[in-house]
């Protein structure tokens, strides 16, 4: 490889920014490449943006012409007028779904019971239901709240409360 000297006037903040680039097109063979596929991406960033936005336009366009209940629609969203597609598509696709971790239909109101203990403890993926948290999750579970209702009132994953729901039986 051939250096070449290059000198640049740049504002003084840029200066060790350059020099980092400087040592990685000295050092690393690949990040010229990868520097150039950044450099047209970023030119390209506002063609992005124009081209997301004419598609929001074409989805508005298409979902007021569907009418009410998707007559217009061979697929339909029939039972979900003036819905959008965003609103109607949930977690599970299951639609209307019931929710309400506020407060059962007897009157439970599970949000407050969970801030009242310590639900869980550990971070990431050291993060554990501590015994009372545990207990609370069996009683919703018991109660028969979905697995999202209880993740959101007990702050974890869905995904995790409908495994441990599936191991107990509930779901």
């Amino acid at each position: 490889m051939v250096l070449v000297q290059a000198n640049a006037r740049v504002p003084e903040e840029a200066r060790p920014v350059l020099l980092a680039v400087a040592a990685r097109l000295r050092d690393e063979p690949d990040f010229l490449a990868r520097l150039n596929a950044l450099l047209e991406d970023d030119a390209a960033a506002t063609r992005w943006a124009d081209r997301f936005e004419a598609l929001e336009q074409r989805i508005q366009a298409l979902e007021a012409e569907r009418g009410p209940g998707g007559a217009n629609n061979p697929h339909g969203l029939g039972g979900h007028s003036g819905k959008t597609a965003k609103e109607i598509v949930t977690v599970n696709n299951v639609h209307d779904r019931p929710t309400g971790t506020s407060a059962a239909a007897d009157g439970t109101d599970w949000s407050a019971r969970a801030a009242a203990i310590e639900v869980s403890s550990g971070e990431g993926r050291g993060r554990r239901l501590t015994e009372a948290g545990s207990a609370l999750f069996d009683e919703m579970a018991g109660a028969g709240l979905s697995a999202q209702d209880i993740a959101k009132t007990l702050g974890m994953t869905r995904p995790s409360a409908a495994s441990r729901l599936k191991k107990i039986g509930g779901g």
